[in-house]
């Protein structure tokens, strides 16, 4: 009953809210039986790459957690799931599910993650690569992969977007045709 609320709570707001994501960050709980959800909605005014908007999103674990993500639409049939970071990522879309490898994501150095925002701080911790829309509402959940215990999790999804455009940082601003180029790069391996 409680994921019921919790989407119909989440369906509402993605419906009526306005929203500037820069950086969505939240820490609960979560078990192999119970997960952690975060959502928000991608800032409608955000410069375009290849006509959509860049997210990391991570699970992050405290302690001895091993996160598991998956983060999907609200608006449209795509989620996108991962164990280890490291691994790549696993996309379910249409009832096909398809893994893409890191590599395939950055086939210059097979790190997206490092080359524009962080890597995740622990090899047992989760990330994803999300391809979303302006105004488009998106979840991204974390489950524990091995503990029926509650453990502490950090969930945050991240504007690349926003990063690589922020317009008061004349610092990006010298960097942002590098880093616009890297992630126009992510943009063509992911579903759109």
């Amino acid at each position: 009953m409680k994921k019921i609320a919790a989407f119909a709570t989440a369906m509402v707001l993605a419906s009526t809210a306005q929203a500037d994501l820069k950086n969505v960050s939240a820490n609960g709980l979560n078990s192999n039986l119970q997960g952690f959800v975060a959502c928000t909605i991608v800032d409608e005014g955000t410069t375009l790459l290849a006509g959509g908007v860049l997210l990391y999103a991570f699970a992050e674990a405290h302690g001895n957690g091993n996160p598991l993500i998956r983060v999907w639409s609200l608006n449209r049939d795509l989620a996108i799931t991962n164990d280890n970071w490291q691994d790549g990522i696993d996309i379910h879309q249409g009832g096909r599910t398809q893994h893409l490898s890191l590599r395939e994501i950055d086939t210059e150095k097979g790190n997206p993650y490092g080359t524009l925002l962080r890597n995740p701080y622990k090899v047992t911790d989760a990330a994803v690569v999300f391809l979303a829309q302006p105004g488009e509402a998106v979840c991204a959940e974390s489950r524990d992969g091995t503990s029926g215990a509650l453990l502490p999790v950090s969930v945050a999804i991240t504007d690349i977007n926003s990063i690589v455009f922020f317009k008061n940082s004349p610092s990006m601003a010298k960097a942002a045709p590098a880093a616009a180029a890297a992630a126009e790069q992510f943009l063509k391996a992911l579903p759109r």
